[in-house]
Parts: structure tokens; sequence; C-alpha cells
């Protein structure tokens, strides 16, 4: 028996998904005469496309029985016009989804296609230019970073401003409250293999802690800079007994 489905932290980017993970899903779906009940009953191949389809296919459903699959057939109104009929099976409704799904990303294109994925049911993303703040055309077919679920993966738009005169620009959502990254930030793995590598380090030893109440340190997010939340409301981290580096010469924040 397997275990009921769990979702992966970093969702399949396009690559993966055209290269491998869907083409070996719709094969092992095919080829399997079994009807499916549960979630012990799907192939490896399939558990392995939907572990990684939470945030492309179904990020306002919750997925708790495989019937639920079925459900949101029902409950959206995908542009590929996928939705059901109420009286599919659950292989079925699997299978329409990931066919619809294979046609959507043949049709996507952007580099780093491994480092971005897309939504079935996408919402358009006002953007505009990161430079001079020209408005561009709206993005009906936006790209998430895989690394960063949440975040819009900014797209190259050429602008016509008189600041950028036809120059090559990134496109920014015009929402201050959607996040976004480029194609520099990394794969998914590689930001969680940082992440994991930084929290195992121990620091203690190259660390001076001021005693001076004096002294306070304002922050905000590297990359969210004035669009930053934090757990008391504001857009700043007040630090007040911030740390150092040790030894000679200057000393440097150490961020938090």
């Amino acid at each position: 028996m397997r275990p009921v489905l769990t979702f992966s932290e970093c969702p399949h980017s396009v690559k993966t998904l055209l290269d491998e993970v869907l083409p070996s899903a719709i094969q092992a779906l095919r080829s399997d005469k079994s009807e499916w009940k549960h979630f012990s009953d799907v192939p490896a191949d399939v558990l392995k496309w939907l572990e990684g389809v939470k945030q492309s296919v179904f990020p306002n459903f919750e997925i708790i029985e495989l019937e639920d699959i079925s459900k949101v057939l029902d409950q959206t109104l995908f542009k590929s016009n996928v939705h059901g009929n109420g009286n599919l099976s659950n292989k079925k409704a699997i299978l329409k989804l990931m066919l619809a799904q294979q046609e959507q990303l043949q049709a996507t294109s952007g580099n780093y296609p491994n480092r971005f994925f897309v939504r079935l049911e996408a919402s358009e993303v006002s953007i505009k230019c990161q430079k001079c703040a020209e408005p561009f055309p709206t993005d009906d077919s936006p790209r998430w970073a895989t690394n960063r679920p949440n975040y819009y993966y900014m797209k190259l738009v050429r602008c016509h401003s008189k600041t950028c005169n036809g120059a090559q620009r990134f496109g920014v959502p015009v929402d201050p409250d959607i996040p976004y990254l480029s194609a520099k930030s990394g794969s998914c793995s590689q930001v969680l293999q940082t992440e994991a590598r930084l929290s195992t380090v121990d620091l203690r030893p190259f660390l001076t802690q001021t005693k001076d109440t004096d002294i306070v340190v304002e922050s905000w997010c590297i990359r969210c800079k004035e669009r930053t939340k934090t757990s008391g409301g504001g857009n700043k981290y007040v630090d007040i007994f911030p740390r150092w580096t040790g030894g000679a010469g200057n000393l440097l924040y150490v961020e938090r």
C-alpha cells in the first residue's frame, strides 16, 4: 500500500513535465486496466505527476481523496475547456487534466523552462517596465518560479518609452503584493540545497553581538524591499540585538 498523496514543495517545471513526467504518466495510465478508487491504486509514474502539480493544476483546491480530482473539473472553467460533466471516472479525470496540461505546455515559450511553471487555469497579471514603470501588455500566460511558487517569473519585453528607447527590459507585476524574481535565482533544488546547507552551519565562532543597546539595525527582504511584510504588520525588521562578524577589520552585519 502506498501512502496518501503528499505534494512536493517544488512544483514540476515546464521542462520536467514535457520531457519526463507527463509522457511517462500518460503511458502508465493508458497501460493500466484497473479502476482507481484510492491513491494506492495509482501507478507510480502517475503519482509522480500528481505530487508535483499542486501549484500548477490544483492551486486553489484541497486534494485529500482521489475523487477530489474529478471534482476539480466540475468546479473550474479552464481555458483549454477541460471541465468535466460530473460523470468522469478518477482515471479519466486525471487523463483529461494531463492532456490539457501537455497541450498548454507545448505552446509555452521562454528561456530556462526548467526554472518556471505555468498554471493550467491561468490568471492575467498586469506588468510594467522594471526600469521606467511604463505599462506593458497584460501577461495572460504568466509564469511562476519553481523555487518560489508564489513569485512571478519575470519576462523580457521590449520597452518603447522615451527612457528605454526600445531596449529589452524585465516586466514586473503592477500589483505590489505580487513578488517576483528572474532566472538568476537558480532552480528549486539549488535553492533548497543552499538553504539546507546554511541552516546547518554553526556561525557562533565567527559572530560577536553588540552590547550597546543604542545600536539597532533596520532591514527588509533583499528581494521584496519595500513590499516586505513582517509579522508585526510593517515592512521593516528592527534588530535590537544585531550580530556582527568577529575578528579584526570592519565588522559586517549578519542578516537574520
